[in-house]
């Protein structure tokens, strides 16, 4: 056997079946098997891979807990039997001939240990870290603080992706990633496996450096390449993130640095730490309450000038209204005004006007209401509640448009999708395109270079001009009918204005990512459910609070009418504590095919309802497709003599 390649995966069964197949297209005279580690996947990695027909194709080992990238991909090399072993991560596409070539090169020159190629993201950005440095004190330091950003193509303040190099270059580097690492056998039985102390980070640093102590080299081969999709659910600006990946650069200076070198590394990582914490979660807040402060602001901004001036102009005497009534007005219809926008979801994101709108008016009333109750000594003005709220409610609105036109990143206009293959092909993918895209999907490209086919906008030779006169923004490559050689060739040509996805053959999803800093996306053909949405699981729970804050009100009542009252009160407080919730499923959903939800006091749909055309996987199942807030309310209003069920 040649090689053994390894695949540690978690997660990303779509990826990972779509590696598989491009492995096994691969053109190559060397013998290889593959063998896949499953780290305790839930999104039922392994039996998806035994429906595709994988057994007799490739080794499976399944975890029955995450044991970390390390000691898995440690199992897979332990179960390898070729003299070379790539590690490979799921989230990957190889082209044809990148085994071929690899093997070819490093089989060439005894001296070399270990071997990398050269990788590119998603949207065909070329990913820095197929070449790196060893993280000294002050190559971390110039990471860790901007200095490689600033300065990427400088060999002093970017050692740590070796931003002098020629990308396009062979290289003898220090450090390769485990994202593909091909490395001999003999070096594994001189050096040992991956540390087992980095769990998910730090690993590849750390088996490269011990590759170099050992007297290999370390190669940078960029003639031929993979797609990174970074198909990992880990979310890099997340305080887990930065913990677990600086924290493994604090194992790796420990163990391999000494004496002052190994306290400077330390200080500066611990640092790190820090900061970057600081910093996520600043930023974090920040995103979330700016809408909200500027909402606030404005609205306070508004009523406090507009009091000003009628109190100037209407009734001649700047000081007519008394500054603290005024002010406890103002900041009480401040307050209705970010609850009616926060629960008419004007807050959530991506951001909607029309959230904004519906908020803005509905907050304006309840201001009105309120102004209602208010005792004669504080109403300020009805002026300040008609005129001056009508003035608020434009000024909400304005802010959304103003952000709208200032940051079109996120309402941009897009384009169409189009997709490269056969049109078998494409009769397979419309249903989950049309499922998943809010764009409008205008037909197909042959996948033949001089293809001429009528039901198709052209051959894949014209690519280029049919992206353009399209005005395309999304292509979807069928890996069924067009080489991953192909493919990459094409990304590289078109760049990053567009945006790329792969259809496996024979699987009903769609793969891709946008960038290299953020995680893969997977579509797949299945029902969208009104109770995965954001805004509907909050309108429950609101549901929930208000229902229950009603029947503590009138639990005697409910007591007199069949409910055991204990019961009925501890009920109330697991659904307050967010433990239970009054409606929901009859099961626990144990199979997981619907969205998940809490235990519930009351079923979908009470017995008597059920039918033998309706069975109780029916009911939440339309429950949980068809949610509206008002389902619940009317199910609670139909079981007030069973609200004390266990």
């Amino acid at each position: 056997m040649d090689l053994s390649i390894v695949i540690v995966n978690y997660n990303v069964k779509y990826f990972l079946h779509q590696l598989i197949r491009s492995l096994l297209a691969s053109v190559t005279d060397y013998r290889f098997e593959i063998i896949v580690i499953d780290n305790d996947s839930s999104d039922d990695s392994v039996a998806y891979l035994n429906e595709q027909s994988y057994a007799e194709t490739i080794t499976i080992v399944a975890n029955e807990t995450n044991v970390g990238f390390s000691k898995a991909n440690n199992q897979g090399i332990s179960c390898a039997n070729g003299r070379y072993i790539l590690l490979l991560n799921p989230d990957t596409l190889v082209q044809e001939d990148t085994l071929q070539k690899a093997i070819s090169y490093i089989d060439q020159d005894g001296q070399i240990g270990a071997l990398g190629v050269k990788m590119i993201d998603g949207s065909s950005q070329y990913l820095p870290e197929s070449k790196r440095g060893f993280p000294s004190p002050w190559v971390s330091f110039c990471r860790i603080f901007g200095l490689a950003d600033l300065f990427p193509r400088s060999r002093v303040f970017n050692s740590y992706y070796l931003g002098h190099l020629d990308e396009e270059e062979i290289q003898d580097i220090d450090v390769l990633t485990g994202a593909f690492l091909l490395v001999r056998r003999e070096v594994v039985n001189k050096i040992g496996g991956l540390d087992e102390a980095f769990f998910m980070y730090g690993e590849d640093i750390d088996f490269s450096y011990r590759i170099k102590q050992a007297g290999y080299d370390v190669v940078y081969y960029p003639h031929t390449s993979i797609i990174h999709f970074k198909g990992e659910s880990t979310n890099k600006d997340s305080i887990r993130y930065v913990r677990n990946f600086y924290g493994a650069m604090q194992i790796f200076s420990r163990k391999h640095f000494s004496g002052p070198r190994a306290g400077v590394s330390t200080a500066i990582l611990a640092l790190a730490i820090q900061l970057k914490a600081g910093m996520t979660n600043l930023r974090r807040w920040t995103s979330r309450l700016i809408f909200p402060i500027a909402d606030a602001a404005i609205i306070f901004g508004i009523l406090f000038l507009f009091s000003h001036l009628w109190a100037t102009y209407y009734y001649e005497n700047s000081g007519y209204y008394h500054s603290a009534p005024l002010l406890r007005n103002i900041l009480t219809y401040i307050a209705s005004w970010l609850i009616a926008m926060l629960l008419h979801g004007a807050y959530d994101r991506p951001y909607r006007r029309v959230g904004a709108v519906r908020g803005a008016f509905t907050g304006w009333l309840i201001v009105i209401a309120v102004y209602g109750f208010f005792p004669e000594l504080y109403r300020s003005s009805r002026a300040l509640v008609f005129l001056g709220g009508g003035l608020v409610v434009f000024g909400l609105i304005l802010l959304r448009v103003l952000h709208r036109r200032l940051f079109r990143r996120e309402t941009a206009k897009v384009g169409a999708i189009a997709v490269v293959g056969s049109q078998s092909e494409m009769m397979r993918l419309t249903p989950i395109i049309a499922n998943v895209a809010n764009r409008r999907l205008v037909g197909r490209i042959h996948p033949l270079m001089d293809g001429d086919n009528q039901e198709s906008l052209g051959a894949l030779s014209e690519l280029d001009q049919i992206v353009r006169y399209h005005d395309i923004s999304e292509l979807i490559f069928c890996l069924n009918d067009i080489s991953s050689q192909e493919i990459m060739r094409w990304m590289t040509q078109l760049g990053p204005r567009i945006s790329y996805k792969m259809a496996p053959q024979e699987s009903m999803s769609i793969v891709g990512s946008k960038s290299k800093n953020e995680p893969g996306i997977q579509h797949t053909f299945r029902v969208r459910f009104n109770i995965e949405e954001h805004h509907l699981r909050r309108d429950k729970r609101l549901v929930d609070v208000f229902a229950t804050v009603l029947i503590v009100l009138f639990s005697p009542l409910l007591a007199l009418i069949g409910n055991h009252w204990g019961r009925l009160l501890r009920n109330c407080g697991k659904v307050i504590a967010g433990k239970r919730t009054w409606v929901g499923y009859h099961g626990l959903n144990e199979d997981q095919i619907l969205p998940h939800l809490r235990e519930s006091v009351l079923p979908t749909i009470n017995s008597a309802q059920l039918t033998n055309n309706t069975s109780v996987a029916d009911a939440d199942f339309f429950y949980a497709r068809d949610y509206r807030p008002w389902n619940d309310i009317e199910r609670i209003f139909a079981s007030l003599t069973n609200l004390d069920n266990k």
